[in-house]
């Protein structure tokens, strides 16, 4: 298995660094409360080890880049990815 042991502080750390460069005030506060429930619900995910949910909220497309790891691209990739994760950190505590 690969190593994940560094991953809850680079997620961490990326999604609050995202969250920062959000403004408070926008000039289309529809798009920002859309982008804050969306992390909302990512973050909710998280907390509640729900793969699913994770996976329904990204694009076939998507690509994860994370340091020293393959690419986890679309659903599956990000499916695995957490998969992986939740086993690591979930085992660990």
């Amino acid at each position: 298995m690969t190593d994940l042991g560094a991953l809850p502080k680079i997620f961490a750390v990326s999604l609050t660094a995202f969250m920062l460069q959000i403004p408070s005030h926008s000039e289309n506060a529809a798009d920002t409360a859309a982008v804050r429930q969306f992390f909302d619900d990512w973050l909710h995910a998280e907390r509640k080890l729900d793969v699913d949910a994770l996976a329904a909220r990204v694009t076939p497309d998507c690509v994860f880049l994370l340091p020293g790891q393959s690419p986890r691209k679309g659903y599956d990739g990000v499916r695995r990815l957490y998969e992986q994760f939740f086993k690591a950190y979930h085992d660990a505590t």
